[in-house]
C-alpha cells in the first residue's frame, strides 16, 4: 500500500492564493479611495459643485 497524498496542503496553497488576492484587491481599492480624496479634498473642481453651481 502507498500512503495517501496530504489534501492539507493543496487547502492551504488555495487559502493562501484566495487571501493574497483579496488583500492585493483591498490594497488597490483603498489607495485609489486615499487618492481620490485627497484630490477632492485639495480644492480641485469637483464635478459635483458643477451640477449645483447656481
Amino acid at each position: 500500500m502507498y500512503p495517501r497524498g496530504l489534501p492539507q496542503m493543496r487547502q492551504r496553497l488555495t487559502f493562501l492564493v484566495e487571501y493574497l488576492g483579496f488583500f492585493c484587491a483591498f490594497t488597490i481599492i483603498d489607495f485609489f479611495a486615499m487618492v481620490s480624496s485627497l484630490y477632492l479634498l485639495n480644492g480641485t473642481p469637483n464635478f459635483v459643485s458643477k451640477l449645483f453651481a447656481s
